[in-house]
């Protein structure tokens, strides 16, 4: 999750307008940060065997108590000052586009329309997980099954990609290989390396017939990529650090939306050392004063509990 923040961040820093990539030509670093939005991706995947795990040693009413405070009171207020400061540059009232962001639904419409649709598209996949968590449970039973259930999926984003431009509609299957990943570890019989690995390499075979999208192709190569990383013996470098903003993930990436995907956007400074500079100010305040907000938040529940 740290990774993934940071890989995010690195990304609209590098490919947003203004930003460093129209200064700085080199290719490895343009390979590397132009593919930054996969952070978006491992994020799904990981939430979604985060949930599972989460489902499955907790009820149904608790399950959404937890998402529902950790999620909801930070959100809730940055969804309020960040609609009521660019709601003039959607020529909607604020009002109708804090509902459609607090709701999840605002993600389902095109992608040039929404004011910011990760979160909204999480909310989405906390309120359908019960069923997702039985799809996942169902399909991971059979290899044919989860084969010819990717393929669909992977077939139906590619389809809905043509009429209907969605960023969420993309990860649809990375979210149902996160929650299958769950129950091939489950059983502690089985071989969970050869489960994985043959999972794995389902998904990403299914890419070569998706190879018309680089987004869906990169997608579902991830899930092997990360297997493949989580053997490796080598001591991640900075963990501590790496841990400490995996944790803190939700706050940062709000801090970070609203620095480099709005305030980059609308700025008028030219200089963009001086933007950078200012956007991982703009990224340090709002996650400490996020991290603030939700402790408080996690204070006054313990106290009603």
């Amino acid at each position: 999750m740290g990774f993934a923040i940071l890989w995010i961040i690195l990304f609209h820093m590098w490919c947003l307008d203004g930003g460093l990539k129209s200064y700085i030509n080199i290719d490895f670093l343009d390979f590397f940060f132009s593919k930054g939005y996969l952070g978006v991706d491992i994020f799904f995947f990981l939430s979604a065997y985060g949930c599972a795990c989460s489902l499955s040693n907790n009820s149904l009413g608790k399950f959404y108590r937890n998402r529902f405070f950790r999620i909801f009171p930070i959100y809730f207020i940055y969804t309020i000052g960040l609609v009521l400061i660019i709601s003039k540059y959607y020529h909607q009232p604020w009002w109708l586009m804090f509902i459609k962001q607090i709701s999840g639904f605002s993600t389902l419409t095109f992608s040039h329309l929404h004011v910011e649709w990760y979160m909204p598209a999480q909310i989405l996949v906390y309120a359908l997980f019960p069923v997702i968590y039985k799809f996942a449970g169902t399909i991971s039973r059979k290899s044919v099954l989860f084969f010819c259930v990717a393929l669909l999926l992977s077939l139906f984003v590619f389809v809905i990609d043509r009429f209907f431009i969605s960023d969420f509609a993309y990860r649809i299957p990375i979210i149902i290989i996160g929650a299958a990943t769950f129950f091939l570890l489950k059983d502690d019989e089985c071989d969970n390396n050869h489960l994985l690995i043959k999972y794995y390499v389902i998904g990403a075979i299914i890419t070569f017939l998706m190879i018309d999208s680089v987004t869906l192709f990169c997608s579902l190569t991830l899930p092997l990529i990360l297997y493949a990383f989580s053997k490796c013996s080598f001591v991640l470098p900075c963990k501590r650090f790496f841990c400490f903003v995996g944790k803190h993930s939700l706050e940062i990436y709000l801090a970070q939306n609203f620095a480099l995907d709005h305030f980059m956007g609308k700025t008028t400074i030219g200089n963009p050392l001086v933007i950078i500079s200012l956007c991982i100010m703009i990224i340090i305040i709002g996650s400490c004063v996020l991290y603030y907000l939700q402790n408080l938040f996690s204070i006054m529940l313990r106290q009603l509990n």
